[in-house]
């Protein structure tokens, strides 16, 4: 869930929640067009992307044994590889993936062994070798004890200061492994192709926070604590995550806690806690009971640069969803396509990754184009049917991983032994090959635009420049209608007057809205404008909001209004960013 756009659709929330109920079947995977039966047995690994041979090996279980360092920004200690040979004795090396990693030893089933962390391949990372002179009969299981450090150059570590947080008392770590960023924290087969059990075992003087079950933890007293977290559903490299810093904790449903900042704890525990049974309840009627154990909510920091990370467990969200209207919606769409080109080959619901950093290649594009065409199987073969398909799909894939040709052949198996002759007639008209294939726009779908037309049609009435607006327009508006309809007169090609802007945000009460969502589209009408009596709220915002889905247009835009306060701004605030956010505004700026 790492993204922004320009149009919204559903909750957030539920969208991750639907997500983690979907982890233990549903792992996104690269495909090579190759069919594939998941099983203990050798088999030609199918992602381009990593360089493990775990065609040969595969790991079972992690236990990751690590000590939080925030003097030196580390995480420093040993991981623990239980991996299962998929050949009789004929694999005599285990390669696994690793990138900007400080491998320290290698023991194999507690003896010392030949290792090499070779060249570096990139995008990829340089992967360590590790001898097995004798290899290891079917089935058997060795275990690899690889002590390490992570480095500077840990690309899935963001270390954070005590000005970037909240209460601006404590340092802050956490970590963001999608897509082939796991590598650089620990070795590992890094692929969605894979999937392990956990144990955390996290040293931190911080309370820590893992995608594991709460276990017993020795936190009592001052300095070091150890904290312990177990992780029953086997899960893919991409979905490690941790995080420590000052945090303080409350319950926000039967099973489920929200994390964050002592100072935003009470704002954080409201948001939520009408809603979070209610998601899991009807997301296990669409399903099955939710597997995981617990489902928890760590809140970031405000600097926080992206909209979130769909860990197990614990989600990973963006700091902007606590909106105080329990409205806020993070997950949306970017019209993506625009950018690349139609016929660009990231604009295909399959792309051939092979030499391609997965950074490079990521979009919103699988995310629309995959809605897209699932909206048109429901519709194809019916509601009822479908809802009949989903519990099917997820019994079958239960903790394993699928490509697209997978799905194709389990969709189509069941539907044709489902009975339904019209149905089955209507599945062999299915055109796989293009909506996997076709670069560029899907087909438009049929969608029920009514609370569209409804944003729409106010933003017309805009467009007069006697229109009288009033309060009761947007009486019925979600926050997510409110966006659309601020992104609408985003769009005109004369930008309202600068009395015209202020009317729109005092009239709708926008100005005092805790929604960033919200607030941040009307501050791009205001900028348009030229409505100078909004300024000192756009630099509030991009002050203290890390998020580049916020902060980047509005400093963009601020700088064609008044560069001197644009650089102004930045520069008092750039401590706070996180690298990520500071590079890209550097570059925005013109800084670099």
């Amino acid at each position: 869930m790492r993204g922004g756009g320009s149009f919204t659709r559903g909750s957030g929330l539920f969208k991750t929640l639907e997500i983690n109920i979907r982890s233990p079947s549903f792992t996104p995977t690269i495909s090579n067009l190759r069919r594939f039966s998941f099983s203990a047995r050798r088999m030609a690994p199918r992602d381009p992307n990593t360089l493990a041979n775990y065609g040969d090996w595969r790991i079972r279980h992690t236990t990751v044994n690590f000590k939080v360092n925030f003097d030196r920004q580390r995480l420093e200690g040993s991981v623990l590889l239980e991996l299962e040979s998929l050949t009789d004795r004929e694999s005599k090396e285990i390669i696994l993936d690793t990138n900007s990693l400080s491998v320290l030893s290698v023991k194999l089933n507690t003896s010392d062994s030949d290792w090499m962390v070779k060249d570096r391949v990139a995008p990829y990372g340089s992967p360590l070798h590790v001898s097995v002179p004798n290899g290891a009969s079917l089935g058997e299981v060795v275990k690899l004890d690889i002590g390490l450090e992570t480095t500077k150059d840990c690309a899935g570590l963001q270390w954070m200061t005590p000005s970037q947080t909240g209460n601006k008392k404590h340092p802050y770590v956490y970590s963001q492994c999608q897509a082939i960023l796991a590598r650089s924290i620990l070795p590992c087969q890094d692929t969605p192709d894979v999937k392990s059990t956990y144990t955390f075992n996290i040293t931190s003087p911080l309370p820590v926070v893992a995608s594991g079950v709460p276990a017993p933890s020795d936190t009592a007293g001052k300095g070091d604590k150890l904290f312990r977290f177990e992780q029953k559903v086997p899960i893919p490299s991409y979905l490690f995550a941790l995080a420590s810093g000052d945090l303080a904790t409350a319950p926000i449903g039967k099973n489920s806690v929200v994390v964050t900042g002592p100072e935003a704890l009470k704002d954080a525990q409201w948001e939520f806690e009408a809603d979070m049974d209610r998601f899991l309840d009807i997301a296990q009627k669409l399903v099955f009971d939710y597997q995981w154990g617990e489902y928890n909510i760590l809140v970031l920091p405000p600097s926080f640069a992206y909209g979130g990370m769909e860990n197990p467990i614990f989600t990973f969200a963006t700091p902007t969803v606590v909106s105080g209207d329990r409205q806020n919606v993070d997950v949306i769409a970017q019209d993506t396509i625009a950018l690349l080109g139609a016929d660009h080959e990231f604009t295909k619901l399959i792309i051939n990754h092979k030499g391609v950093d997965p950074e490079d290649a990521f979009s919103t594009v699988p995310y629309e184009k995959g809605f897209h065409f699932l909206y048109y199987l429901e519709r194809l073969v019916g509601r009822e049917h479908f809802d009949k398909f989903i519990p099917h799909y997820f019994n079958a894939w239960a903790r394993k991983s699928l490509d697209s040709y997978e799905f194709k052949k389990t969709f189509l198996d069941f539907f044709e032994g489902y009975g339904n002759a019209e149905i089955k007639e209507k599945i062999a008209t299915i055109p796989w090959e293009e909506r996997f294939y076709k670069p560029g726009l899907p087909p438009k779908p049929d969608f029920n635009t009514a609370y569209v037309d409804k944003c729409l049609d106010l933003a017309e009435k805009w467009r007069q420049e006697d229109y009288k607006p009033d309060v009761n327009d947007i009486e019925s508006f979600t926050a997510n209608q409110m966006v659309v309809f601020l992104q609408a007169i985003q769009s005109f090609p004369t930008s309202l007057s600068a009395e015209r802007s202020h009317r729109l945000g005092t009239t709708y009460n926008i100005s005092s809205s805790k929604n960033v969502e919200v607030k941040s589209a009307y501050y791009i009408v205001s900028l348009n404008a030229g409505d100078r009596e909004e300024i000192p709220g756009i630099v509030k915002l991009v002050s203290s909001v890390g998020r580049m889905k916020f902060v980047r247009p509005l400093y963009r835009k601020l700088n064609e209004v008044d560069r001197d306060l644009a650089v102004k701004t930045f520069e008092k605030s750039k401590d706070f960013y996180p690298s990520t956010t500071r590079n890209q505004l550097e570059k925005d700026l013109g800084l670099k």
